[in-house]
């Protein structure tokens, strides 16, 4: 059996992820230091010395976006006040706290080389799914994905979000590089019809 190394990212739902990791003995990454820091370090090399199945998740850019804020607000990174419009204008990749940066920052940004280097990526929308095919590639028991931490949002104010065109028009250009390498749509009324 191949082993497995699962890039971790953050406000993804990678949670969910880690108790079918820890069946499948899966090396995972911490998602609150940058890739080759902290605990990540020496991460190109482990990857280069041996042959891993390697992973990682994502989540479309306007629901991630909106969970980064509300995550901002409750660990009290930003004051709870602060609007959406607001908060989409913190300049990220300026963060140097490396937790608060790797929680914001585009993930195509947070991954970056390491994005060539995946065997699968895995979309939150299609968790199951995905994590059921990366089973079958690698002759695994399928197992059925815990959603941990799920976040509870008001529906009703996500729809609000979605229809001022300055907000939307701020989510496609902060996250452009997630849109363009993940292939999400940049309408949010795919997301609403879901």
């Amino acid at each position: 059996m191949k082993d497995i190394f699962f890039l971790r990212t953050a406000k993804t739902g990678s949670s969910s992820l880690s108790h079918w990791c820890h069946l499948h003995q899966t090396y995972i990454t911490n998602n609150m230091v940058p890739l080759d820091k902290g605990d990540n370090a020496g991460l190109k090399e482990k990857l280069a010395e041996k042959k891993y199945y390697t992973f990682t998740i994502v989540r479309n850019p306007f629901t991630r976006a909106i969970s980064c804020w509300k995550q901002a607000m409750r660990i009290q990174w930003i004051d709870k006040d602060m609007s959406f419009k607001d908060y989409l204008e913190i300049p990220f990749h300026q963060i140097l706290d490396p937790h608060y940066k790797t929680h914001n920052i585009p993930l195509a940004d947070y991954l970056g080389e390491y994005v060539q280097q995946l065997d699968k990526i895995v979309k939150l929308e299609t968790i199951q799914e995905n994590m059921d095919q990366i089973c079958d590639e690698l002759n695994l028991e399928k197992t059925k994905i815990r959603h941990d931490r799920l976040g509870k949002y008001d529906k009703e104010e996500e729809y609000q979000v979605y229809n001022d065109s300055s907000i939307v028009d701020k989510i496609k250009e902060l996250y452009a590089v997630d849109f363009e390498t993940f292939n999400y749509s940049k309408d949010p009324d795919k997301i609403i019809s879901s």
